[in-house]
């Protein structure tokens, strides 16, 4: 390999390096600011009354095109592993929804994530 190409290819690799741990800080950030607004509403919608009626809270995420369940590490994030349930684990119901295996009420959060910049 001659000294162009190495230093070409050495470039792609930092380039690519760069662009990788970008890309990771800005999932990390991504993240950090879905789980602060789903700990929000968690805070905001299950008040006492509802955990006394064994409510629990479905969360999904919804990226654009259709919401999905966010991973266990995520949920796990959220402190409140007794009350959050993954969008997957609650099914809608002519009444509300309600968590799949217990038929308890459930209350459901679609966080959506908007990518753009503020102005």
């Amino acid at each position: 390999m001659s000294i162009p190409d190495a230093a070409a290819a050495a470039g792609a690799g930092i380039c690519l390096f760069l662009t990788s741990s970008i890309g990771a800080d800005e999932l990390a950030r991504e993240s950090a600011v879905l789980a602060a607004a789903a700990r929000q509403q968690i805070d905001e919608h299950l008040d006492a009354a509802a955990r006394a009626r064994g409510m629990v809270a479905c969360v999904g995420i919804n990226p654009g095109d259709a919401p999905q369940s966010p991973t266990r590490e995520f949920l796990s994030r959220l402190g409140r592993d007794k009350v959050v349930r993954t969008l997957s684990e609650c099914e809608p119901r002519p009444k509300g929804a309600v968590e799949a295996t217990t038929l308890r009420p459930a209350w459901v959060s679609l966080g959506q994530i908007i990518l753009d910049a503020p102005p």
